[in-house]
């Protein structure tokens, strides 16, 4: 379990890796290690999770961190945006076990 505060991203790069970690602590929610950002999104989708906002958020994190493309405001204000809803999904979704 994570301890103490979680950081409040404040760009689309940063809520998107927030947004794994908080997913790690929820079993088979979490990116495995082998698992591109689409086949997480879809997998989580398969356990819950709307696909498509997660996809979007994980394009952001790739076009800035690998594309080192600068991310707009309002873009970056949409991806928080998809950040704050999807976590309050994932708490909401019941908690698989994670695989051995």
């Amino acid at each position: 379990p994570h301890l103490g505060p979680r950081r409040r991203p404040t760009s689309a790069a940063q809520a998107y890796v927030e947004l794994l970690d908080e997913l790690a602590e929820q079993g088979e929610l979490g990116r495995r290690p082998d698992e591109t950002p689409r086949d997480h999104a879809g997998r989580a989708a398969d356990l819950g999770l709307p696909s498509l906002p997660l996809g979007l958020l994980a394009a952001d994190y790739e076009l800035a961190v690998y594309g080192r493309a600068a991310i707009s405001e309002s873009e970056t204000k949409r991806a928080l945006g998809r950040w704050r809803r999807l976590r309050k999904l994932a708490q909401r979704l019941p908690r698989p076990r994670k695989e051995a």
